[in-house]
């Protein structure tokens, strides 16, 4: 698919935010229709006392079995979602999530995801532990080892390349593989990072909103407890589609110019 003698093509980096977020705001309706089955999470979180709570105010949450399963349930629909989503603007296709193909194309979206987060985390762990011994033998001030925390971060940003594998998956391109996907974003890794990171500020800002109208409610009565994890879950559907949407808009441009070269 690839040949190396081609010119580099370089993400439209401001006007393929506007269009992952305008995407997501003039098509409301899409994101509701196709969320709803999503939202059968809160019968679980419903038998659990509202374990997602513990992600709006971490303070006296236990770290139990019931909370672990809230998170994994939710990080799971979200994948489910996202991989829905991504069809929607890929292939202009509202599907279900029930379907032997959908859930095939979860399944590989999830271990793309654990790929991604090993490959994150295992060198840095070994950086880290391997610079904080060279470190401690040098006489330098303690707080230059929080540079040490840059680390993942850097390695965050250099496999940004390897994010079209997500959408690739959502529409069945068999053809994009994480070689496939590395090539083609050459020269796009702080187009494709920060814009990522930008997708997710409305997420972090509402969800600094949220975290604070509870502490301010000062009640954890079920009713209260059950609108604020309604507000969550809604919260986190809302982010997954938002990145979503920058992955799906990177993939149709970048695929599109390949495309055209293949033509040529």
């Amino acid at each position: 698919m690839a040949n190396n003698s081609e010119q580099i093509v370089k993400l439209p980096f401001l006007e393929t935010i506007r269009r992952s977020f305008l995407f997501v705001m003039v098509n409301f309706k899409d994101f509701a229709k196709i969320s709803l089955p999503a939202f059968a999470v809160m019968i679980y979180e419903m038998s659990t006392n509202f374990q997602a709570i513990c992600s709006i105010q971490p303070s006296g949450c236990e770290d139990s079995l019931r909370n672990k399963c809230s998170l994994i349930l939710l990080g799971l629909v979200s994948i489910a979602l996202a991989v829905v989503y991504c069809r929607r603007i890929i292939l202009k296709d509202i599907g279900d999530f029930w379907t032997i193909a959908s859930l095939r194309r979860i399944v590989s979206y999830f271990l793309y995801n654990i790929f991604l987060l090993f490959m994150i985390a295992f060198p840095s762990y070994l950086l880290i532990i391997l610079l904080s011994l060279l470190l401690s033998s040098v006489s330098l001030p303690e707080n230059i080892s929080y540079l040490l925390l840059l680390i993942p971060f850097g390695i965050t940003m250099f496999l940004s390349r390897f994010f079209l594998v997500f959408p690739a998956v959502t529409v069945d391109d068999k053809t994009m593989k994480l070689k496939e996907s590395f090539f083609l974003t050459k020269g796009n890794v702080n187009r494709i990072f920060w814009g990522q990171i930008i997708m997710m500020l409305p997420g972090m800002v509402l969800l600094t909103v949220l975290s604070s109208a509870y502490n301010i409610v000062g009640s954890s009565s079920y009713l209260t407890n059950f609108i604020f994890t309604l507000l969550f879950v809604s919260l986190s559907f809302f982010d997954t589609c938002l990145k979503s949407s920058f992955y799906a808009h990177i993939y149709q441009y970048f695929t599109f110019y390949q495309k055209k070269k293949d033509e040529e």
